[in-house]
């Protein structure tokens, strides 16, 4: 069955017979009138093959200036109360002035049916649905806030043990560093330094240092 559709006014309308610019759908076509199609629009024959094909996947294909587009859209299947979708190839060809859609079956029958099953259903149900699905969604903005609270935390919990580490290495590399300082005075090949006996740099960097230790422990530098 052929049926043609043409925007006029602003509005979609059904017309007579297929002209320049309005949409011919095509449901379930005989062969003579895919022959007439074929013959008056210069489609590939393949084209209307490959619409008609339940088998056939979504693609695009172009030949001779008219494009196919196959896309699969859902079919509703009831069988007693239950329902299911599958889904259908739904044929699209775009020639130069007009579009032309193909497939095996009518879409309204399916569309009707889902219709009243979706009518039929428990309004009851479908509220308790979305105060269920409010619920997750709260729920989860909670947790959000939770796991981000916690990860704030252990990251600032890192940052301060990792200023304590450094804070330690920096004191100990200063006590450190005082015997380095007095050997290098005394390591002056100039005259007049005194105590230049070889215990005495010794004594005096141990001493240093102690001091340093006990004053960075009082300021919990150590």
């Amino acid at each position: 069955m052929l049926s043609y559709f043409k925007t006029v006014d602003g509005r979609v309308r059904s017309t007579a017979g297929g002209e320049p610019g309005c949409w011919i759908n095509c449901v379930a076509p005989s062969e003579d009138e895919i022959a007439g199609l074929i013959r008056d629009f210069s489609i590939e024959p393949d084209f209307f093959r490959a619409a008609m094909d339940e088998e056939e996947s979504s693609h695009i294909d172009s030949e001779d200036g008219n494009t196919l587009i196959i896309i699969d859209i859902p079919v509703v299947e009831r069988t007693g109360k239950e329902i299911a979708y599958v889904t259908t190839p739904l044929g699209i060809i775009l020639t130069e002035k007009n579009v032309i859609t193909a497939r095996q079956a009518e879409l309204t029958r399916e569309i009707e049916e889902t219709e009243r099953y979706l009518d039929s259903v428990d309004q009851d149900l479908l509220e308790d649905v979305l105060i269920e699905v409010k619920q997750a969604v709260d729920m989860s903005g909670i947790y959000l806030d939770i796991l981000s609270s916690t990860m704030e935390s252990f990251a600032s919990l890192i940052s301060n043990n990792l200023n304590m580490v450094m804070k330690v290495l920096a004191s100990i590399t200063l006590i450190i560093s005082i015997p380095m300082v007095i050997s290098g005075y005394y390591g002056m090949n100039v005259e007049g330094i005194p105590f230049t006996t070889f215990w005495f740099p010794i004594v005096i960097s141990i001493l240093c240092m102690a001091v340093a230790a006990v004053i960075l422990k009082k300021k919990e530098m150590l």
